[in-house]
């Protein structure tokens, strides 16, 4: 305002030079007769009293590790950390045979991306994020770990979610199609990553046919058929008691992402009914074959669910599997069922769109690259001081320990 108010003195004063032809301003020379020296004057000491207020808020938004500018990436960075994602997975398999990071790492990406942006901050104290901290935290030692580097070559973010990708491709993979999600860096982390105390809006795994879908339409911009595909992701990995709330798998194959998912929920042979669990989680279970289930916002893809009035918690629906309706995603849900290949194409566009949540917009100064053609990056640009490390938080600090997950 000042700096305002000083121009439009100086101009005034201008004018009225001209005017009384003090100013000739036929020349290229333009004498002012001594005009503005003052008023310059005060422009210049204005601008010096507030270029420190502006360089400190430049320090306070550039001081965290996590915002600072990465080299460039090449394509040979990516087959490089693709493979320490892969060995990661590979070194974490249960009795079954199942590899859980498979699963884990699809579902963290997803919820680093609820909110503004894919930020690589994730609130583990807020109940839907609830068993996350494993995959955060075996992502997060790594990304510490001296012998890779890689808190000096990507942020948090896109190391989420490049071990989303290669966890989804490899579930494709073993479902028998290849995923065509591309990686694209660029991504930025809050200054707290990978923590935070956001408490972003999360589906609700209650939630009937319009409100599982308006969810995805507002906070997404997803049609339909993009949120049915999205969804076939739960053919990966379980819900566990201790965690969600729910309990048992999608699928029987949690390692595969493929159409079983589609399949099953338009299977009506199966018997899908609904059974409480406790006070708070009601999901389908099958009454013959498997011990797969459903949440409600699965079913909802496929049947018209509504709360029941009568239930005060909004959980039962007010109808059947076989007296329910058609939802308005239905047909995709057949489409999908009857040809895997579509669905793993649909998905894999509808995966790109999620995990650059937030970016491509070039008026934001927000862009996402793609790797360049050549080998690892070999001059690897210093490590941030380590009070940095400190205001970071304890899991931003470098070279955690190893522990068990």
């Amino acid at each position: 305002v000042c700096i305002a108010c000083v121009l439009e003195q100086t101009w005034s004063c201008f004018r009225r030079k001209v005017a009384s032809k003090q100013v000739d301003i036929s020349r290229t020379s333009v004498k002012m007769s001594g005009l503005g020296r003052y008023q310059v004057l005060a422009v210049v000491l204005a601008v010096l009293c507030l270029l420190p207020a502006h360089l400190d808020a430049q320090s306070t938004s550039t001081d965290s590790p996590h915002r600072r500018h990465f080299p460039r990436l090449t394509q040979g960075d990516i087959t490089e950390i693709s493979e320490i994602i892969n060995n990661l997975i590979e070194s974490n398999v249960i009795e079954d045979g199942t590899h859980p990071y498979i699963a884990g790492f699809v579902r963290l990406i997803f919820h680093d991306c609820v909110g503004v942006s894919c930020d690589g901050c994730v609130n583990l104290e807020y109940g839907p994020n609830a068993g996350l901290a494993p995959y955060i935290d075996v992502l997060n030692r790594t990304y510490y770990k001296p012998e890779h580097k890689l808190f000096k070559r990507m942020s948090q973010a896109d190391l989420w979610a490049l071990a989303g990708i290669i966890a989804a491709g490899r579930g494709a993979a073993k479902g028998g199609e290849p995923l065509s999600t591309v990686f694209r860096y660029g991504r930025i982390d809050c200054s707290t990553s990978p923590d935070t105390n956001a408490e972003d809006v999360y589906p609700n795994a209650n939630g009937g046919a319009r409100e599982t879908l308006d969810y995805w339409k507002d906070y997404f911009g997803f049609t339909y058929p993009e949120t049915t595909a999205l969804l076939g992701a739960h053919s990966l990995g379980r819900c566990h008691r201790n965690a969600s709330g729910f309990d048992g798998p999608w699928t029987t194959d949690k390692d595969s992402l493929d159409n079983a998912y589609f399949r099953d929920i338009a299977n009506a042979e199966l018997g899908w009914r609904q059974e409480k669990l406790d006070s708070s989680h009601v999901q389908w279970v099958q009454s013959v074959g498997t011990d797969n289930m459903m949440l409600n916002s699965d079913m909802a893809l496929f049947k018209d669910l509504r709360p029941d009035t009568e239930d005060p918690a909004g959980q039962f629906s007010h109808c059947t599997y076989a007296q329910c309706g058609y939802s308005p995603s239905a047909a995709h849900v057949l489409a999908y069922a009857k040809d895997n290949a579509l669905f793993v194409r649909q998905f894999s566009s509808v995966f790109q769109k999620m995990i650059e949540h937030g970016y491509t917009t070039r008026a934001a100064g927000r862009d996402l690259y793609e790797p360049v053609p050549g080998e690892a990056y070999e001059g690897m640009p210093r490590a941030p001081k380590r009070e940095v490390w400190e205001r970071a938080g304890p899991r931003a600090r470098p070279y955690a320990p190893e522990g068990g997950v």
